[in-house]
């Protein structure tokens, strides 16, 4: 909850920038949506929705990707001056 409305702004539009220059993504809106919204204000966090799909049905291939989305996801995050949250149990 500490970071700021341009702060998340700009987060969501950077994921959203890379996923849809991402090569091993389906981005063909024809095909496919590519979302990235504010989802849910949690008790501990602000959630960040990011629907997408990849190229490929291989698992090792789709993990791979998975992990380099979620990575850069994660440097976006970190560059814009905000941090990822640690779950709060009540």
């Amino acid at each position: 909850y500490e970071a700021t409305v341009a702060q998340l702004q700009k987060i969501t539009k950077r994921i959203h920038e890379y996923l849809l220059k991402n090569t091993d993504l389906e981005t063909h809106s024809d095909k496919v949506s590519t979302v990235v919204r504010i989802d849910e204000l949690s008790h501990s966090s602000i959630d960040i929705l990011c629907h997408f799909f990849t190229k490929t049905l291989e698992w090792n291939e789709y993990t791979r990707v998975k992990e380099q989305c979620l990575l850069e996801i994660m440097c976006i995050i970190e560059e814009e001056g905000a941090t990822l949250s640690l779950p709060t149990y009540y």
